[in-house]
């Protein structure tokens, strides 16, 4: 494997933790509307770019 497919993976396995972290601490905080709406945009945007590739 090529270190640049290696770093890929690396890089893709660290977005999945951090996504999985921050899903988890935004449900317990009680957002706003506005602020609610926003994490259901990024989370549509991150799943279509994910689909697309």
């Amino acid at each position: 494997m090529s270190r640049e497919i290696a770093q890929a993976l690396k890089d893709l396995a660290n977005a999945k933790a951090l996504t999985a972290s921050a899903t988890q601490r935004l449900a317990q905080a009680g957002l706003t509307a506005g602020q609610a709406a926003y994490f259901a945009l990024l989370t549509e945007d991150t799943s279509q770019e994910l689909t697309r590739t």
